[in-house]
């Protein structure tokens, strides 16, 4: 896994003093380490189990505290994606630790992926020995020639040829690159956003969103954080969300790719936070909530400073494949059946400015045909014809964009700001 999938950032030889530090003092054992799993295995080979156990949880130790800075092999993760999609059964052979392997894929969105991990603890002799690839093609019942071992070193490919599978190795393979949308969406995918839609918004929201004066940024209701990588690097942002498995794993998201975000599990309504922000983004999130725009408005204005702005976007009902469907006497569809409700500009500005909220710039993203899963083969989501489509009729756009700022009568909100 480490050099393959990821690269993980351990403290090698702080690693090796802690491990010859415990074998010295516990058994008087002097020993090099070197090369690490060979020797370990033949110290470990002459001890007990529980030198086993307390050795193998200093290396978790130390792999754990790598994990925060791990660099993802983008190109490792599509094919995995790719070989699952046809059908191949996949399996992990690492000389990682298995905590460390479960937190790795869990992070990258693909602990679904594999039929079967085998880990450090899973074998008695590791890499180059052929211990754990001969588990893996016995728990397949595969021929040989059916089964491909992909590692990174000299230690795979002398395991694979031990085992008499056909190996290829990855070598200098450029795992990270701070070109981040493009790595987003793979990564997101993986975690269950993964309508191509989804990241046209994005694309436009931020372009509005980067252009706001301000440094501290609250997204309300930010789910896994994805739009958060979109959004200028000038930004400090924090994101609140009710559920927590969307902040974990937007957590997790932010450690892949060493962004500096903040994330809470918090109620919106119950949210107080000791100082203002410059920016509160509320993105598709009042169409999920069973409380009145009113409240959920009155807690955005509560969160922003006095000149500060309030980013709100919603679906819009009355988006060109609702209007088709009317026209055929047909109801409208909901965009995703986990809204509670959808809105048309109309209504959507006019709950706005009844909510002491001034609007300062209109915006609308996505265009969603009828029969748009065969129409898309003809007209890209992301083209010329669509964008100019919303740009002469922005009513039938999906989603509507709204900058604003508190229409103040007094400064009850003008408490103190971060700037």
């Amino acid at each position: 896994m480490d050099g393959t999938l990821v690269d993980l950032d351990v403290e090698w030889e702080a690693l090796k003093g802690e491990l010859k530090k415990y074998f010295f003092e516990n058994y008087g054992m002097i020993v090099s380490l070197t090369p690490f799993d060979v020797e370990l295995d033949r110290v470990l080979g002459e001890l007990n189990g529980n030198a086993k156990r307390a050795a193998y949880k200093i290396i978790e130790k130390y792999e754990l505290m790598g994990i925060d800075n791990i660099k993802p092999n983008f190109n490792a993760i599509r094919i995995i994606k790719k070989l699952k999609g046809e059908k191949k059964g996949l399996a992990i052979f690492s000389s990682n630790t298995r905590k460390v392997v479960k937190r790795v894929i869990d992070m990258l969105g693909v602990k679904d992926e594999f039929d079967i991990i085998i880990a450090k603890e899973d074998v008695n002799k590791h890499k180059p020995h052929p211990e754990g690839l001969k588990k893996i093609t016995n728990s397949y019942s595969l021929g040989k020639d059916r089964i491909l071992f992909i590692g990174n070193d000299q230690k795979d490919m002398d395991a694979g040829k031990k085992a008499n599978i056909k190996t290829v190795m990855i070598s200098d393979s450029k795992p990270y690159q701070k070109t981040y949308t493009n790595d987003i969406k793979v990564i997101g995918k993986n975690l269950g956003y993964r309508g191509e839609y989804i990241y046209l918004r994005y694309e436009k929201v931020s372009e509005m969103v980067n252009s706001l004066n301000g440094k501290i940024l609250l997204h309300v209701g930010c789910g896994i954080g994805a739009l958060d990588h979109y959004l200028s690097p000038k930004f400090r942002i924090h994101g609140i969300d009710i559920s927590k498995k969307e902040i974990y794993k937007a957590r997790n998201l932010a450690n892949i790719f060493g962004r500096n975000f903040t994330y809470d599990v918090k109620d919106i309504l119950k949210f107080k936070p000791k100082k203002k922000y410059n920016i509160v983004l509320c993105s598709e999130v009042i169409e999920h909530l069973h409380v009145s725009e009113r409240e959920v408005i009155e807690a955005l204005k509560s969160f922003v400073n006095k000149n500060g702005f309030i980013v709100i976007t919603v679906p819009n009902k009355e988006q060109l494949r609702n209007r088709a469907r009317k026209l055929f006497g047909l109801p409208e569809i909901l965009m995703d059946r986990t809204h509670v409700k959808e809105y048309n500009y109309k209504e959507i500005e006019k709950i706005i400015e009844d909510n002491g909220l001034k609007i300062e710039k209109k915006g609308v993203a996505v265009l969603y045909f009828p029969l748009e899963n065969f129409i898309k083969k003809i007209i890209a989501p992301k083209s010329v014809i669509r964008n100019l489509l919303i740009r002469m009729f922005p009513h039938i756009s999906s989603h509507l964009i709204y900058i604003c700022r508190v229409n103040r009568e007094d400064d009850q909100y003008a408490e103190r700001s971060i700037c």
